[in-house]
C-alpha cells in the first residue's frame, strides 16, 4: 500500500495540471473576446496595458502550474521549490491588488488613474487564477506539498 504523502503529492500534481489548463483556457477566451472582438474599452487610460499585463501574469502562473504537475508526479525535489514560488507568488499577487486598491482610495493623487485601470481590469484579467484563489488552493497546496515532502524526507 503506497505511503500517504505519495498519494497526496500525486493529487496535487493532477490539480496543478487541471487548474493550469482551466486558467489558460479562461484567459485565452477572455483575450479573444476583449481584443479580437473589439470589446476592450480603450477610452479608459491605461486600461489596455493593465489588462494585458494582468492577463500575462495569469498565463505565467498557469504555465508554471502545468509544468509543476508532471514534476510533482515524478516526486522531483525541484517541484516543491517551484510550487512554493508559484503559490507564494499567487498569494502575493492577490494581496498586491488589495494593497493597490487601498492605497488608491486613501491617496487620491497620480496613482488613482493607474489604480483605477488595474481595478477595472481585475474582474476579467484575473480569470486564470480566480478559481484557485476562490477555493483557497494555493494555501492548501503549500501546506500539503510541504508536509508531504517533509514526511517523505524524514522516512
Amino acid at each position: 500500500m503506497p505511503f500517504w504523502p505519495y498519494k497526496l503529492i500525486r493529487i496535487f500534481a493532477v490539480f496543478n495540471i487541471a487548474f493550469g489548463i482551466i486558467g489558460i483556457a479562461a484567459v485565452l477566451s477572455f483575450l479573444y473576446g476583449r481584443l479580437w472582438l473589439g470589446n476592450l474599452p480603450l477610452a479608459l487610460p491605461y486600461y489596455a496595458e493593465a489588462y494585458l499585463f494582468k492577463s500575462g501574469i495569469n498565463v505565467l502562473f498557469a504555465l508554471a502550474a502545468i509544468w509543476a504537475g508532471p514534476q510533482l508526479w515524478r516526486f522531483r525535489p525541484r517541484a516543491k521549490t517551484v510550487c512554493n514560488v508559484l503559490f507564494c507568488g499567487e498569494i502575493a499577487y492577490c494581496c498586491a491588488g488589495v494593497v493597490l486598491f487601498v492605497i488608491a482610495t486613501l491617496w487620491d493623487g497620480k496613482l488613482s488613474v493607474l489604480s483605477n485601470a488595474v481595478e477595472r481590469s481585475a474582474a476579467t484579467a484575473d480569470v486564470g487564477i480566480v478559481l484557485q484563489l476562490a477555493t483557497g488552493y494555493p494555501v492548501i497546496a503549500l501546506v500539503g506539498i510541504n508536509l508531504a515532502y517533509k514526511r517523505i524526507s524524514s522516512r
